[in-house]
């Protein structure tokens, strides 16, 4: 835990003041006191409002991704359109954060050296502060348009892109990158079987394979006629001949979208590793080069990305820090990032389950109560300790698909921070809304989905999870039982 007196010494230091100043020319930065973050918009002109700043009682620094012609005009209410006008260009921060220390390193510096594969020499690393590090590509290497958009009109969809196809190349050649690491090795090291850290990708296409779990095949020993399906029933009449149908157990062998039989393993990295990119929205934020962290009472620091597996926490301990790298450099070649912005752009973007069943759903005409959630929605409901930012993606998107208003959802949501352990930014949260209001109601993850109900902590039991592949399903479910008792 951080002292008062640990905070002022630490940013009393001149060269502590020069390097956030310098980091936070263009961007809104917003001070954050022990829990809670202060008045937005604000920045750092002057070097000695940092100390200002800690004198009243301000623990960390943190910046937007974002860069403004004035970042005092920005407003929570302001729309997209105005926001676009304002901006004059944003940086590729990837926030890697992975429970494991060392598998937090080796993610990192693997993705340092996809990004240089593209001749990118900008790239730079920083110490997160606590458990994770921040990958940065500044914005004086990007290229000016991709597919003829000005390149500053294009975020949050640029960061996620890049973010989405470094991922796939980091699934692709992890363990090229790590041959000592069998896959047994690293599931074991997180707690996971080899199945649920790999997965089977159809060597043609690319497409994973489809589970058979769960699923059975009914042969009409007549007419040949066969029906694969995960409805589990004793037997089926055959829809041509109307014979018994006989069930065997379905395996498939073959991929779902070309046919072929070539298989092979991937890792699956979403399992083990939150990357927040994935679900940034505009004024962002990530912590300053050279803010300290409250929970760890560590300085984020900024490191040599060549060296990133030799990093010891103990070099961010505030009296141990040195100022020999920069993060986010604006001295980067122009263009540099061009290949890398055309490979992201051009690559198709893997399609979500919710997204797959975005036509399936029907919204309930009444709202479904509280008392019909599944116990994963009540777990979440009662505050989070960590991953707070996907158990409010799978919050809003539950409560919409069961019929609740956008108003409804709001109140619910905010309500909900409360509870939390550390409250989501206001800021981070009205993004979120506004982002769900523009859009149709899609469904939270699957249920199977590890990298959000296991991995955070509120899986329902697993018999209820077997019977129901949503947790809409479940509700919608438990609705009719309640109807059928006449409540």
């Amino acid at each position: 835990m951080l002292t008062i007196s640990t905070v002022l010494k630490h940013y009393k230091r001149k060269e502590v003041q020069m390097a956030m100043v310098l980091h936070s020319k263009d961007r809104e930065v917003a001070a954050r006191y022990g829990d809670a973050f202060g008045t937005r918009p604000d920045i750092l002109q002057y070097e000695n409002d940092v100390l200002e700043l800690a004198r009243q009682g301000t623990t960390s620094f943190h910046c937007s991704e974002e860069r403004w012609r004035n970042a005092l005009q920005l407003s929570p209410n302001l729309r997209p359109r105005e926001l676009a006008e304002l901006r004059s260009g944003w940086d590729l921060v990837i926030d890697i954060d992975c429970k494991n220390w060392d598998y937090s390193k080796i993610i990192t510096s693997i993705i340092v050296k996809l990004i240089k594969s593209f001749g990118i020499n900008s790239v730079s690393v920083k110490f997160s502060g606590n458990k994770g590090f921040h990958i940065g590509v500044p914005f004086e290497a990007f290229p000016k348009k991709v597919h003829g958009k000005q390149i500053q009109t294009l975020f949050p969809e640029g960061p996620r892109r890049i973010a989405l196809y470094l991922i796939h190349l980091l699934e692709e050649k992890f363990f090229d990158f790590v041959p000592a690491n069998t896959p047994e090795q690293v599931a074991a090291t997180f707690n996971l079987s080899v199945n649920e850290l790999v997965t089977r990708v159809c060597a043609y296409c690319d497409r994973k394979k489809e589970s058979s779990q769960n699923k059975s095949e009914y042969i009409c020993p007549s007419c040949d006629n066969r029906i694969i399906t995960d409805q589990q029933k004793d037997y089926m009449s055959c829809e041509k001949c109307k014979k018994i149908m006989i069930k065997q157990e379905y395996r498939n062998e073959a991929c779902a979208n070309c046919g072929k039989k070539q298989f092979i393993r991937r890792f699956d990295a979403q399992r083990v590793i939150d990357i927040d990119t994935l679900l940034i929205s505009s004024r962002h934020l990530y912590r300053a080069p050279y803010s300290l962290h409250e929970k760890s009472g560590l300085v984020s620091i900024p490191i040599n990305p060549e060296n990133v597996l030799e990093f010891d926490k103990e070099r961010a301990q505030p009296e141990n820090i040195t100022f020999d790298f920069v993060f986010l450099s604006r001295t980067a070649q122009p263009n540099e990032a061009q290949h890398l912005f055309m490979q992201a752009f051009d690559y198709t973007l893997p399609q979500r389950e919710d997204e797959k069943s975005l036509k399936e759903i029907e919204v309930p005409v009444t709202a479904i109560p509280e008392e019909c959630f599944p116990d994963c929605i009540k777990k979440i409901s009662k505050g989070m300790e960590d991953g707070k930012k996907r158990a409010l993606f799978v919050l809003i998107n539950f409560l919409r698909s069961v019929g609740w208003s956008y108003e409804q959802v709001e109140k619910y949501v905010y309500e909900w921070n409360k509870r939390n352990s550390e409250q989501l930014r206001e800021n981070y949260i009205v993004g979120q809304l506004r982002y769900a209001k523009m859009k149709k109601p899609i469904l939270p993850p699957n249920c199977s989905n590890i990298a959000y109900y296991q991995s955070l902590g509120v899986k329902c039991a697993e018999q209820i999870c077997l019977k129901c592949k949503n947790p809409v399903s479940r509700a919608k479910m438990m609705a009719r039982v309640e109807i059928k008792r006449g409540k």
